[in-house]
């Protein structure tokens, strides 16, 4: 079985040994999208595929 679940970010930054008059001299930002997936057997007894507490 595979679980899955995405995550979207937003992160900002500028750099700082570009000229100022070059776009990214000043703060900017981009989006991201991570996405997880766990895979294993799913367990009858708990109906987990991964129980984190044990």
């Amino acid at each position: 079985m595979r679980i899955s679940q995405a995550f979207r970010f937003e992160a900002a930054h500028r750099l700082p040994n570009v000229p100022a008059t070059h776009r990214c001299s000043r703060i900017h930002g981009q989006s991201f999208v991570s996405r997880c997936s766990l895979m294993g057997p799913w367990t009858r007894s708990t109906g987990f595929v991964i129980d984190f507490l044990t």
